[in-house]
């Protein structure tokens, strides 16, 4: 088999990797995704819940919540 030379400047991609991580995390706080979970997540410490459930269906997603060792279905 043929060997392949990889000559890589390590410090030059150490610097790239950084500013992409950082542009990552911006661009994360953005994403609606990022928005959902986070409002969910606000939303259990505001109950005091212990558990967050969140079930996937056909067309729809179920989330719910435990407090008081009871589980509610939370309304979006």
């Amino acid at each position: 088999m043929d060997e392949i030379e990889l000559n890589v400047d390590v410090q030059a991609e150490e610097g790239q990797k950084e500013l992409s991580l950082e542009n990552l995390s911006k661009e994360a706080q953005d994403s609606p995704v990022i928005r959902a979970v986070n409002a969910i997540i606000a939303k259990s410490i505001n109950l005091g819940a212990s558990d967050i459930h969140i079930e996937p269906m056909e067309k729809e997603l179920k989330i719910r919540f435990r407090v008081d060792g009871i589980l509610r279905t939370y309304k979006s």
